[in-house]
């Protein structure tokens, strides 16, 4: 008796504990399998987050340094051969078709332009531009050369700032000055608008919805994350000058 007893002490589980055992397994698995997935993401969308605003800092910085140094003259502080004055075209731009990003042309005095090259009697023409696949930003030099500057932009939009007065405020923004009348001699401010977007697909869970450079709510057509970043800059050398 004592021995049937003691086999019956030491059977194993039963095939409904098993079961049981498995399941609470499976549903810890599970758990712990959401909540890396879910925290990974969640790294990816932060990640990606501050990927974006450094980017458009960035691309909000180099623009508008060039923007106001438009029509900037190197006045030497020696007699030199240089010239004095800055004689050329200080900002021109291109209002690209509907759906098109627009383009911004900046000249002032500086050895060389936004690609590095020399620039012709002293004057930097930088034509800033998005490629033609809208992936990044470009700037073309003097010379014609176009170099990639930031990757991820996809649109490029411009409102210049007119003085209708004369009293070197902006009475209002438009896309084509020369449209508006007195073309860009009455420009004193630039508005720069970018949406860029992650490198990386699927960083969100659904196509994302924003409100692009137009002021349209579009939903992005695919599921990248995109930020828009606007700033205005003043043309110093424009409203310092007496009216």
């Amino acid at each position: 008796m004592r021995i049937r007893g003691l086999a019956r002490r030491q059977q194993g589980m039963t095939l409904v504990e098993l079961m049981i055992g498995l399941t609470l397994t499976l549903v810890l698995m599970v758990a712990l399998v959401g909540l890396y997935v879910g925290s990974r993401q969640t790294y990816r969308v932060d990640d990606d987050n501050s990927r974006l605003q450094e980017a458009g800092r960035f691309a909000i910085e180099l623009l508008g340094r060039n923007v106001r140094q438009a029509g900037f003259s190197d006045v030497p502080t020696q007699t030199s051969s240089r010239k004095v004055s800055f004689t050329g075209v200080p900002l021109t731009g291109q209002d690209g078709p509907a759906g098109a990003s627009d383009t911004v042309t900046v000249s002032f005095d500086a050895p060389a332009d936004c690609v590095g090259a020399a620039t012709p009697a002293g004057i930097a023409v930088n034509r800033f531009s998005v490629n033609a696949q809208a992936t990044a930003l470009e700037c073309t030099g003097n010379g014609g050369t176009s170099q990639a500057l930031l990757d991820g932009v996809e649109d490029l939009q411009v409102r210049y700032g007119i003085d209708t007065d004369g009293d070197q405020s902006a009475d209002r923004y438009v896309a084509d000055p020369a449209a508006a009348g007195g073309g860009h001699d009455r420009v004193i401010s630039v508005q720069v608008c970018l949406r860029i977007r992650s490198p990386a697909e699927g960083v969100t869970d659904r196509p994302q919805t924003y409100t692009d450079c137009g002021g349209a709510v579009v939903t992005a057509p695919d599921r990248r994350l995109r930020r828009i970043f606007t700033a205005t800059f003043n043309l110093r050398n424009r409203v310092s000058e007496s009216p």
